[in-house]
């Protein structure tokens, strides 16, 4: 099974970096990813969510929203 592995981190100014590597198959959506997000970081549901598509430089491209605003 061909699957993705994401490292994701929660950066605030109240803790230090905090990483979390999450594997999903190659044919999950992103609320997938967003669910396993929540649940790695034990965050409630409720949580506002965006992906963004980045550069090599990491500047913010075109957003992809859970949701319809």
């Amino acid at each position: 099974m061909a699957g993705l592995k994401f490292r994701v981190l929660l950066d605030s100014k109240e803790t230090n970096k905090i990483f979390r590597d999450i594997l999903i198959s190659d044919n999950e959506n992103f609320e997938t990813l967003y669910k396993l997000i929540l649940n790695a970081y034990n965050f409630n549901e409720q949580q506002m969510a965006s992906f963004y598509m980045s550069n090599e430089n990491w500047d913010k491209g075109h957003e992809i929203s859970l949701f319809d605003m």
